[in-house]
């Protein structure tokens, strides 16, 4: 029987901007605003992002729970049309208007983690970026108006298997190609804001993938 080699890319999120990165932005300039029609996190375009629902009324969608009062953002991308493979430099900004600066934390008191994937109404949910189970200190840090949270929107799988894949199951694994994961087939996908237990709004933005 031939061993399969499971190799995992999980997005790596370096959360140290949160203590002074963005307020207010830098020289960077997004040329590719999000999108201005609503997507439901789901549902249609985005059923394949994972929602839960605990007692009472709360959903959490992507790891996102409900934002504190006076806070929204936006996903913008230096680019909405890009060959498969590549990799999308962008920002996730933040606008608090609540008039004090707000401490995101975790439940249990961590640094939530957030990052930006790639997702349609065909690519399975399990596709979605991985978060590393470390318990930060440091609070991810709004003050009042505009912060600015560089992201990467990896477009390739974000797992692949050398040498022969499973059959048979629900999620199939793809080959790696030189070591690592495939591209992502060439389409229209949707970026999407994930978190863990990050208390943000969703946020989306329409991307084209170039064979």
């Amino acid at each position: 029987m031939e061993l399969v080699a499971v190799r995992f890319t999980p997005l790596v999120i370096v959360l140290s901007v949160a203590a002074g990165l963005g307020a207010c932005g830098g020289s960077n300039v997004a040329s590719a605003p999000s999108t201005t029609t609503p997507l439901v996190y789901g549902k249609g375009e985005l059923r394949n992002i994972y929602c839960t629902h605990s007692t009472g009324q709360t959903t959490s969608c992507g790891g996102l729970l409900q934002p504190p009062e006076g806070v929204s953002d936006r996903l913008t991308l230096a680019s909405i049309v890009v060959r498969a493979g590549t990799t999308i430099p962008g920002d996730l900004v933040v606008i608090n208007t609540s008039g004090s600066t707000i401490g995101l934390r975790d439940p249990h008191g961590c640094t939530p983690g957030y990052a930006v994937g790639l997702t349609n109404a065909t690519l399975p949910a399990a596709n979605a970026p991985g978060f590393a189970t470390v318990c930060g200190a440091a609070a991810l840090m709004l003050p009042p108006g505009t912060t600015k949270l560089p992201i990467e929107v990896i477009t390739s799988y974000f797992g692949c298997a050398n040498g022969s894949t499973p059959s048979g199951g629900r999620v199939r694994i793809r080959p790696c190609i030189n070591g690592g994961p495939p591209p992502l087939a060439a389409g229209r996908y949707v970026a999407a804001l994930y978190g863990l237990s990050l208390a943000l709004p969703p946020a989306t933005a329409r991307v084209t993938l170039t064979g």
